[in-house]
C-alpha cells in the first residue's frame, strides 16, 4: 500500500508560496481547483491567521490547489492537520481548471470559530485585508 497515491485539495497555508507549502515538497501539482459543493470558509484569529472550511452554511465554492501525494505524505498531512481531532479529512469532488472533476481529500474543521471569510478564496481575501 505504500505506493498508493492520493489527491489532496489545499485551500490555505499549504498552497504554493505560503507558510506551510514546504510540507508538500515532492508532491505532484495537478493545478488550481474549486470545490464542486459550496462550503463556508473561515479564519481563526491569532498571531498567524489560520483558514478553515466547514460544511455549513454552504456559502461558496472553495478555491485551492490539488496535489498528488503518497501514503507517507498523506499521513504527515494528517499529523499536521491534527486529523481526526481538530480537522477531519473527507473526500470531496473538486473541479480542476478546465472543469475536470476529481475526488480529493479536504480537511474540514470540526466547528466554526473566528470569523467567516467572504467568497471562497482565502488567499485572495488575505491580499485585500493586508
Amino acid at each position: 500500500m505504500s505506493g498508493e497515491l492520493h489527491l489532496v485539495f489545499v485551500y490555505g497555508t499549504l498552497r504554493s508560496g505560503h507558510a506551510n507549502h514546504r510540507l508538500l515538497a515532492g508532491a505532484r501539482y495537478l493545478g488550481r481547483a474549486v470545490t464542486k459543493a459550496r462550503y463556508a470558509l473561515g479564519e481563526e484569529c491569532g498571531p498567524e491567521p489560520v483558514p478553515y472550511v466547514v460544511k455549513e452554511p454552504p456559502l461558496a465554492r472553495i478555491a485551492g490547489e490539488v496535489y498528488e501525494v503518497g501514503a507517507a505524505m498523506l499521513a504527515d498531512l494528517d499529523v499536521f492537520e491534527e486529523h481526526p481531532g481538530v480537522y477531519r479529512r473527507e473526500e470531496v469532488t473538486v473541479l480542476l481548471e478546465g472543469s475536470t472533476e476529481r475526488r480529493a481529500w479536504l480537511y474540514f474543521a470540526r466547528s466554526r470559530h473566528g470569523h467567516l471569510v467572504p467568497g471562497g478564496d482565502w488567499l485572495l481575501w488575505r491580499r485585500h485585508e493586508a
